[in-house]
C-alpha cells in the first residue's frame, strides 16, 4: 500500500511512532477501524486538536480512556455509523473507490485459513492481535493455513 510512513506496532507504540513521523505533532486524523484495545491508543496519536474516527468496535464495545488527556489535547471524536448509509449512499462510495481496487492502491487484505475446528484458538489469536491476517474458518480438508 503506498503511503510516506509505516508504524510497526509490534517494535514501537502508535503514539510514538506518530510523533515521530511527524516531527513531534502527532497525527491530525486517526481512523480507527478496530475499537476496543486501540481506542486509547489511538487518542494517544493525535495531535493538538486532532480527531479520532471510530468506525467499528471490539466484541466488547465499552472503552475506557484518560478523559483529562482528551481535553487537554482538545481532541475530537467522531462516530460513524456506516449501516445507516442507504444503497445508493453505498454504492458512491464504492464506485468513487473502485480506481483504487483497479490500480492496486487498495489492495486485498491478507487472508489466512484455518480449519473449522480452530475457531476459538482462531478467536483468541484475533482478540489477542496474534494472527495478522483477515481469518476464514474453513471445513479442514479446505484449510490451506
Amino acid at each position: 500500500m503506498p503511503v510516506d510512513h509505516w508504524i510497526d506496532l509490534e517494535s514501537t507504540d502508535l503514539g510514538t511512532g506518530a510523533r515521530q513521523v511527524t516531527n513531534g505533532r502527532g497525527a491530525d486524523v486517526v481512523f480507527d477501524l478496530v475499537g476496543g484495545q486501540m481506542f486509547e491508543i489511538c487518542l494517544g496519536a493525535l495531535a493538538w486538536r486532532g480527531r479520532q474516527i471510530a468506525i467499528s468496535s471490539s466484541p466488547e464495545p465499552r472503552v475506557s480512556f484518560n478523559l483529562v488527556d482528551f481535553y487537554h489535547n482538545e481532541s475530537r471524536l467522531f462516530g460513524v455509523d456506516s449501516l445507516k448509509l442507504t444503497f445508493e449512499e453505498t454504492g458512491d462510495i464504492l464506485r468513487r473507490l473502485t480506481p483504487g481496487f483497479e490500480t492496486g492502491d487498495f489492495p486485498p487484505p491478507v487472508v489466512e485459513t484455518y480449519p473449522l475446528e480452530q475457531g476459538p484458538a482462531t478467536y483468541r489469536g484475533v482478540d489477542e492481535s496474534k494472527i495478522k491476517g483477515k481469518p476464514v474458518l474453513v471445513p479442514a480438508e479446505s484449510s490451506s493455513s
